[in-house]
C-alpha cells in the first residue's frame, strides 16, 4: 500500500486544537460528577480516544488540587505566568493553577481595612461557553449563602482581558481527612465539627441550593477547628423531588460507591436528599474505628439507599445527633422502654452511684418510676397522636372535602355542617398555644380559608359574614407575630388576610378609605417576601390582592385604576409556572381581565363606548362559559359570569339592543339561580339576586310595562327598608338610596310626578347620612348629581316631563 501524503495524513490525524476541545468536552462532562468520582468517569470513557482521555485526565488532575473554592494548601505547577490586575487587590503570590484557571492569594489594598482573600481566576480563550457558566453560577450560587461554615464570597467579575474571577475568603488549613489524621480529636471534637457542616448545608438548603458534591476534600477546617463548606462549582437550586434530569453522555455509566447518592446513577436531578446521603457518608468517616452503634445508626439512616427511608431534613439528622449528646434516645436506633431506661441511668450516674447502697430500694423506686414514666409516654403519645389527626382532619375539611363538595347542588346544609366542625377544630389547634411555627402557620391559613368559605364578599359563600370577620381577627393574632419574626410564608399569608379584609371593608361595610388602606397592606407584605421566596401562596395572594384593587376600583367608578389593575393582572399571567398555564386559574384570570376591561370602557358612558363594552362583556362571556362547560356548576365561574353578564345587560339596554340585553339579564339570572341552589344561604347572592330583580324592574319601564316595572320595584324597596332598619350599616343604606333613585326614574318614564319627586327626596336624604359618616360608595354617589337636579325640578313645580334620565346629569 502506498505511503499517504502528508496532505492526507493530515486529514485523518486529528488536530491539536480539537483534541483540546474534545478534551475540556469530556472535563465538563466529568465535572457534572461528585468529585471523587470524576477520575472514574472519565476513564470509563470508551467514546473517547486515548490522546483525549490523556487530557481530560490531566486537567482533571491539575484542577482538582488547583481550583478549589477558598483554597486549602498551596499547589503550584511550572506554569506560572503573570498574575492579573485586579483593581483594589494585591496580589501575592499563586496558591494553584491548572488547565481551567488558577488561585491566588491576594490582600485587599483598602485603607479602611486589610485582610487575605483567594482569588479564583478562570483561563481565557479554552473554557466552554458552559464551563464559563459554571464559574458565573458558583458565584451567584455564593453570593446568596452568607454563613460562618461557607467560604465566603468577597467580591467578583471580570478582569480587563475578559476572565471571570471571583473573590472568596482565603481558608488557611487542611481538608478533613488531613485534619482527622493530622489532629486526631475526640469523639466531642469530631462531632461538634460534624454539627458545623452539617448547619451550613442546611444553611444552604434553606436558600434552595444542593451542594451536589459533598466529600471531605470540600470540607476545610481552620487552624481554630472550624469548618468551610467549599466548592459550589456543580450546586443547583432545588427541584422537584423525583424530577429526572434530561439524558446525557452521562447517564449510562455507573457510580463508584462513595459519596454520591445512588439515586444520581439513574439520572435523577438531586435534592436535598441528595445531600443527606453524602453528610450519612461523611459522618461514617469522622466516626473513624470508634463507632458507637447509636451514631452508626444515625449515619447509616442519613445514607439510606433508598432516599425515603432517609432523614427527610438536615435539621432531623442534627436534632438526632444532639439526642445523643444529651444522653436521649436515639429514635433511629430501638424503640422500647428497656433501651430508653438505660439511656436515663446514663445520663444520671451520679444519682446512681449515691443510691447504690440502697440497691433494693432503688429497683423498687425504678420499677415504679420505669412504669410511671411508660404509662406518662403512653399519654403522651396518645394525646399528641389525638392532636396530629386533629390537625390533619381540619385541613383535610378546610381544602379538600370542602372543595369536593363546592360543586354539588343540594348539599348546602352538609357544607354549613362542615364549616362548623372546622372552626371547633381551629379553635382546639390555636388554644394549643404551641411554639411550632408550622402548626401556628397551618392554623392561620384554616381561619383564612374558613372566612372565604363563611362570608367574603364577591365570592360564594354560606352566608356568615359576621364569623368570617372573626376569623380574619383571629388569623391576624397568629400571622403578626410569625410576621415580626421574618416568616415569609407570614407574610404571604399577611397580604392574602388583607386582601380578604379590603373586600369586606369596600363589599359588605361601604368604607372605601379603609378598603383602600387594606389594598395598600396587603402590597406591603407580599414586598417583604424576597424575589426567591415566591411561590404558588405569594402568587394566589397577589391574585387576591388584584382582586380586591379591581373591585374596590369597580365601586368607586375609579377607571384609570381599574385599566391600570387589569394590565397588572394580565402581566403576572407572564410569570407563572409552566404547568399551570392554561389551567382553571389561568382561564379564570383571563375571563376575569375581559370582564373588568369592559366594565372600563363602559364607564366612559358614551353611545361608542357602551358599543365596545357591551362586546367586551360578550367576549368574556365566551370565556366564562368554556370554563363552565369544563367545571360544571363551579360556583366561582358561575358568580362572575352572572356579574359579567349583569353589567353587559346595563349597556345593551342603554343602546336599547334588546335582544342582547334580554339575553345577558337572562343568562345572568339562570347563573345565580344556579348558584342559590348551591349555597342557599348566601346573603351574598341573596343581594346580587335583588340586584337583578332591579335591573328587570328598569327593564320593563324601558318596554313601557310600567305595572309590572313598579310592583317588581316597590317588593325591592320595602326589602331594602326593613335590612336598613335592622342593619343601620353603610351596606344597607347605600343598597337602599340606590333603590330609591332608581324607582324615582321608573316614575318618572310612567308619568308619576308625585311619587319620582318622593323616591328622588328619599334618596337623597340617605346619601347625605352616607356623606355625613364618610360611606358614599362611588356607586351611588354617581347617582347623586342626577337626583338632586331632578328635585330642584321637583321644588319648582316642574311637570314630571321635565324631569331628566339620572344619566343625562
Amino acid at each position: 500500500m502506498a505511503a499517504a501524503s502528508p496532505g492526507q495524513a493530515g486529514m485523518t490525524r486529528p488536530s491539536q486544537t480539537s483534541v483540546e476541545k474534545a478534551a475540556m468536552e469530556a472535563l465538563e462532562d466529568a465535572l457534572d460528577q461528585p468529585s471523587e468520582e470524576r477520575y472514574d468517569y472519565l476513564a470509563k470513557r470508551s467514546d473517547l480516544s486515548a490522546e483525549v482521555r490523556e487530557l481530560a485526565l490531566d486537567l482533571l488532575s491539575a484542577d482538582v488540587q488547583a481550583i478549589r473554592t477558598g483554597g486549602a494548601g498551596e499547589i503550584l505547577n511550572s506554569e506560572e505566568g503573570p498574575p492579573p490586575e485586579l483593581p483594589g487587590y494585591d496580589i501575592i503570590r499563586l496558591l494553584g493553577r491548572g488547565g481551567m484557571g488558577a488561585v491566588w492569594l491576594a490582600q485587599r489594598n483598602s485603607r479602611d481595612f486589610q485582610h487575605r482573600v483567594a482569588i479564583k481566576v478562570i483561563k481565557p480563550g479554552v473554557f466552554l461557553d458552559t464551563m464559563v457558566e459554571r464559574f458565573r453560577r458558583e458565584r451567584q450560587i455564593l453570593a446568596r449563602l452568607n454563613h460562618p461554615n461557607i467560604a465566603h464570597l468577597h467580591d467578583g467579575g471580570e478582569t480587563d482581558a475578559g476572565q471571570p474571577y471571583i473573590v472568596m475568603e482565603y481558608v488557611d488549613g487542611s481538608t478533613l481527612r488531613d485534619w482527622l489524621a493530622e489532629q486526631s480529636p475526640d469523639a466531642d471534637q469530631r462531632l461538634d465539627l460534624f454539627v458545623q457542616i452539617a448547619e451550613a448545608v442546611e444553611f444552604a438548603h434553606q436558600n434552595l441550593v444542593i451542594h451536589r458534591d459533598l466529600t471531605p476534600g470540600n470540607v476545610l477546617v481552620t487552624h481554630e477547628g472550624q469548618a468551610k463548606l467549599i466548592d459550589f462549582g456543580i450546586a443547583r437550586p432545588q427541584v422537584e423531588e423525583g424530577e429526572i434530569s434530561p439524558p446525557s453522555r452521562l447517564s449510562g455509566l455507573s457510580l463508584t460507591p462513595g459519596f454520591a447518592a445512588p439515586e444520581r446513577s439513574q439520572g435523577i436531578v438531586s435534592n436535598t436528599l441528595t445531600d443527606i446521603y453524602s453528610l450519612g457518608r461523611i459522618l461514617k468517616v469522622m466516626m473513624g474505628t470508634a463507632r458507637d452503634p447509636e451514631l452508626r445508626a444515625i449515619a447509616d439512616k442519613a445514607a439510606a439507599n433508598d432516599p425515603a427511608h432517609r432523614y427527610q431534613s438536615v435539621g432531623e439528622m442534627v436534632e438526632e445527633i444532639a439526642n445523643f449528646r444529651a444522653g436521649l434516645p436515639v429514635t433511629t436506633f430501638a424503640e422500647g422502654s428497656g433501651y430508653r431506661l438505660r439511656k436515663f441511668v446514663q445520663r444520671e450516674k451520679t444519682l446512681v452511684g449515691v443510691a447504690a447502697a440502697a440497691l433494693i430500694g432503688l429497683l423498687i423506686a425504678l420499677g415504679v418510676t420505669t412504669w410511671a414514666y411508660s404509662r406518662a409516654e403512653d399519654s403522651r403519645i396518645m394525646a399528641e397522636r389525638r392532636f396530629d389527626e386533629l390537625r390533619a382532619l381540619a385541613h383535610f375539611q378546610l381544602f379538600d372535602l370542602y372543595d369536593q363538595l363546592d360543586s354539588v347542588v343540594g348539599n348546602t346544609a352538609a357544607r354549613v355542617e362542615l364549616a362548623g366542625q372546622s372552626q371547633g377544630y381551629l379553635l382546639e389547634l390555636a388554644g394549643s398555644r404551641s411554639d411550632d411555627p408550622d402548626l401556628q402557620m397551618e392554623t392561620a391559613e384554616g381561619f383564612l380559608r374558613l372566612a372565604r368559605i363563611q362570608g367574603l364578599p364577591a365570592f360564594p359563600n354560606i352566608g356568615e359574614p359576621e364569623m368570617a370577620s372573626e376569623n380574619l381577627g383571629r388569623a391576624e393574632e397568629i400571622l403578626r407575630p410569625l410576621g415580626g419574626r421574618g416568616l415569609n410564608r407570614a407574610h404571604t399569608a399577611i397580604a392574602l388576610l388583607e386582601a380578604y379584609r379590603a373586600l369586606v371593608y369596600a363589599h359588605a361595610e361601604s368604607k372605601p378609605p379603609e378598603s383602600l388602606e387594606a389594598i395598600a397592606r396587603s402590597y406591603a407584605a407580599l414586598e417583604k417576601v424576597p424575589p426567591s421566596q415566591r411561590d404558588w401562596n405569594w402568587r394566589e395572594a397577589r391574585r387576591m390582592a388584584r382582586m380586591a384593587s379591581l373591585e374596590w376600583a369597580d365601586l368607586e367608578l375609579a377607571t384609570p385604576m381599574i385599566v391600570r389593575y387589569a394590565n397588572l393582572m394580565e402581566r403576572d399571567l407572564g410569570d407563572w409556572p409552566q404547568e399551570r398555564i392554561g389551567g382553571y386559574e389561568y382561564r379564570t384570570d383571563q375571563a376575569r381581565i375581559s370582564y373588568y376591561r369592559a366594565i372600563a370602557v363602559h364607564n366612559r358612558g358614551t353611545e361608542e363606548a357602551y358599543a365596545e363594552a357591551v362586546q367586551q362583556y360578550l367576549a368574556a362571556d365566551a370565556l366564562f362559559a368554556a370554563l363552565q362547560k369544563d367545571y360544571p356548576n363551579d360556583p366561582q365561574t358561575l358568580y362572575w359570569r352572572a356579574w359579567n353578564s349583569y353589567y353587559g345587560y346595563a349597556a345593551a339596554a342603554t343602546l336599547e339592543d334588546d335582544v342582547t340585553a334580554t339575553r345577558l339579564l337572562e343568562q345572568a339570572r339562570a347563573s345565580v339561580e344556579r348558584l342559590l341552589l348551591i349555597e342557599e344561604n348566601d346573603n351574598t347572592l341573596a343581594t346580587f339576586d335583588e340586584r337583578l330583580r332591579e335591573a328587570q324592574a328598569e327593564y320593563y319601564s324601558n318596554l313601557g310595562r310600567f305595572a309590572e316595572s313598579i310592583d317588581l320595584m316597590q317588593g325591592i324597596i320595602d326589602g331594602r327598608a326593613r335590612k336598613a332598619e335592622a342593619r343601620r350599616n353603610a351596606r344597607s343604606y347605600s343598597d337602599l338610596a340606590y333603590g330609591r333613585a332608581i324607582f324615582g326614574s321608573i316614575h318618572r318614564k310612567a308619568g308619576n310626578r308625585e311619587e319620582a319627586c318622593d323616591n328622588f327626596r328619599q334618596a337623597e336624604t340617605l346619601m347625605a347620612r352616607l356623606v355625613q359618616r364618610d360611606e358614599l360608595a362611588g356607586y351611588v354617589e354617581y347617582l347623586r348629581p342626577g337626583v338632586n337636579a331632578n328635585i330642584a325640578l321637583c321644588d319648582s313645580g316642574a311637570a314630571v316631563e321635565q324631569l331628566q334620565p339620572l344619566s343625562d346629569q
